[in-house]
């Protein structure tokens, strides 16, 4: 005779199913049930105590005796079911109560049998009734329509589930045959998990080992779509799920596209630049906001400075405007790339390309002798770039005086020569231009991390930043005069700085500077920024990346034009704050990518590896050390109470992990 166990109720892919419970284990219980594809054969699961609804007295030798006895119970109550819910109207209603009004009074052995019998059926007639650990709930017809569709959601996520499953046992069997193309992407998609339905995947491709027992000693038995997508070699220890959740919900859907003018909203009366500008930027960029040129006028240097006019081609407040907003910013990823704009117009028809015609607000200020800027204009043109230099090249230029590529030197040492009078001229109004490391970090999946230096230090950068500054300087003067409102960048005073104003690319004099600075802030009033030392300052010069660019050039073309300012104070803020959100999100990604990445470079080149350092914070009670390693723009801990601020230190890299992010460094001799 078969032994008989207790019958169990439990939710799968969300229908009602009866089992058996074999074991009560420490960790759960050990149930068996049909499948749920329709094979009619068991299969035994491990389960939270949670994820089983009840255990009933009623006992059966196998699994065809508890589905009988449930199809039996359905039968027998199926009319009482609906016809006991008005007897007790809005009564809070027990399984006790349901079973005395269906089954009567009766012995208590025979209540306990009946009240299962009940409880079959209420769990197995799940439209009208839901089962809750003992009450007997109503559903509402909105409830009913929620729960079919849910029901037919998780029916469809299981079915697929066990498709991935499949493929995934059999590339775990033939590891050579690796995935087909079409699974790997159906798994970076549930891995990622961006909607409900890929969230559910991903919970069902959990096996019930790993749900009860932990982690598998087999990678692909043991997780979810991630663990499969390493295991199988299709990703790496630094594909973030997050940041690919976020790289695809940035990717640009036809919606966004279709709001995309065949040609920019520019006035006829616009007229074209008879300037040969020039852009300054990295190797292969493609997204080029900017570009410049300067000329001589007595002790005078006119600076001009082209920035791309995105705006002209989509609306305020439409589909693509409305997803731009949400983004707040490009997002830029050591593995992905997501731009703000779409890049049929970042990259290509909104660009500064060189010799394409391209809508631009093209601002000059002149500097006297002394570099203060005297007078500045705004003005909209059609502008070509006729030539594409980059930093590097722009060094070696002004460091030689000969050309190197199509770098012009005389242009380059007069750019060069506005940038260094503007400078100077900041400095004496009380500016500190802080200059520490900064690389960019590039990594391919499976390829050579790339740690590139791009410290704002060099000439050819100092150049570009002292324009931008320049150009921001003179768009806040201009909408000032205009009295339209701005999103103007101000920054308050922190009062007594440990350095006087000046130059510092030193990275311990940065920090000491730095830790003194309130954060800069957007405000329509306008006023002074500290570190810059400049009045109404506007940022304008990165359209193609920023929002709030963006919102300063709607400003400032609506007064060229003699039109109503599209935004009011209010409404500007609004924007601004809401631009902000995308901005923080991916920026916290960023960041955290950028530390998983060096950490990453530094680990592969072994424990070995000299670094040279610099101590920014010497170590107290409470704390370590904190330095800075510049070739990788890396702050660190470094528990050593023999150091002091400012001190250069040959370091190491004794531990590293990758997983909690953590970088343990030790002094080395010379």
């Amino acid at each position: 005779m078969s032994p008989s166990f207790p019958i169990v109720l439990l939710r799968l892919a969300g229908r009602p199913v009866i089992g058996r419970l074999l074991a009560e284990l420490p960790a759960g219980l050990q149930v068996e049930v049909a499948r749920l594809d329709g094979d009619p054969g068991p299969t035994v699961l491990r389960l939270a105590r949670r994820d089983v609804v009840a255990v009933l007295g009623l006992t059966c030798a196998d699994l065809a005796e508890a589905q009988a006895q449930g199809r039996q119970a359905q039968v027998a109550f199926d009319d009482d079911l609906d016809a006991a819910w008005p007897l007790i109207k809005e009564r809070f209603l027990h399984l006790s109560s349901l079973t005395e009004l269906l089954a009567g009074p009766a012995s208590a052995r025979v209540e306990v049998a009946a009240r299962d019998r009940v409880a079959l059926a209420i769990f197995l007639t799940d439209d009208p009734f839901q089962l809750r650990a003992g009450p007997v709930l109503r559903r509402t017809a909105s409830e009913r329509d929620q729960t079919r569709t849910e029901r037919a959601r998780d029916q469809a996520v299981m079915a697929e589930s066990l498709l991935l499953r499949a493929a995934i046992d059999s590339a775990r069997e033939r590891p050579q045959a690796g995935l087909d193309a079409d699974v790997v992407a159906r798994l970076e998609q549930v891995a990622v998990a961006s909607n409900a339905v890929d969230a559910a995947l991903q919970r069902a491709l959990l096996p019930a080992a790993a749900a009860s027992d932990g982690a598998s000693a087999d990678p692909l038995l043991a997780g979810c779509a991630q663990a499969t997508l390493r295991a199988t070699g299709e990703w790496d220890e630094l594909d973030d799920p997050e940041a690919m959740r976020l790289s695809r919900a940035r990717r640009w859907r036809e919606d966004g596209l279709a709001a995309l003018r065949d040609q920019p909203d520019v006035p006829a009366s616009v007229v074209s630049s008879a300037i040969p500008w020039v852009t300054i930027d990295g190797p292969g960029a493609h997204e080029v906001d900017d570009a410049v040129w300067a000329e001589q006028r007595g002790t005078d240097v006119v600076l001009h400075i082209a920035i791309a006019s995105p705006s002209c081609w989509f609306a305020a407040g439409d589909a693509l405007d409305r997803e731009a907003l949400e983004r707040g910013a490009a997002f830029y990823h050591p593995r992905h790339t997501e731009p703000m704009l779409p890049p049929s117009l970042s990259q290509e028809s909104g660009s500064l390309s060189v010799g394409a015609s391209r809508p631009a607000l093209v601002f000059r200020v002149v500097l006297d002798s002394d570099g203060r800027p005297t007078s500045s204009s705004v003005e909209e043109a059609w502008i070509r770039v006729s030539a594409a230099w980059t930093y590097e090249q722009v060094d070696v230029a002004l460091a030689t005086g000969s050309a190197c590529g199509p770098v012009q030197p005389a242009l380059a040492d007069l750019l060069a020569l506005a940038a260094s009078r503007s400078e100077s001229w900041r400095i004496r109004q009380g500016a500190w231009l802080l200059y520490p490391p900064a690389v960019d970090v590039f990594a391919p999946r499976h390829g050579e991390i790339v740690v590139r230096e791009s410290s704002q230090a060099s000439p050819a950068r100092r150049l570009v930043t002292e324009a931008m500054i320049l150009a921001g300087l003179a768009a806040g003067r201009f909408l000032r005069l205009q009295r339209v409102a701005a999103p103007y960048r101000v920054q308050d005073s922190a009062g007594e700085a440990p350095l006087p104003p000046g130059l510092y690319t030193d990275p311990y004099d940065a920090h000491q500077v730095l830790c003194t600075l309130r954060p800069a802030h957007a405000s329509v009033d306008g006023g002074r920024h500290a570190s810059m030392a400049v009045d109404d300052y506007l940022q304008v010069t990165s359209p193609l990346r920023r929002y709030v660019d963006l919102l300063s050039h709607r400003q400032i073309l609506a007064a060229l034009r003699g039109q109503p300012a599209p935004y009011d104070a209010p409404a500007l803020m609004d924007a601004v704050a809401r631009s902000g959100y995308g901005v923080r999100q991916g920026r916290l990604i960023q960041r955290r990518a950028a530390l998983s990445f060096k950490l990453a470079w530094l680990a592969r080149r072994g424990p070995n590896h000299r670094l040279q350092a610099q101590v920014l914070e010497e170590r107290t009670r409470t704390a370590p050390a904190q330095v800075i390693l510049p070739s990788l723009a890396l702050r660190a801990d470094l528990d050593d109470a023999s150091v002091v601020a400012g001190q250069w230190l040959q370091l190491e890299a004794a531990d590293v992990d990758l997983g909690a992010r953590r970088l343990v460094l030790r002094q080395v001799g010379d």
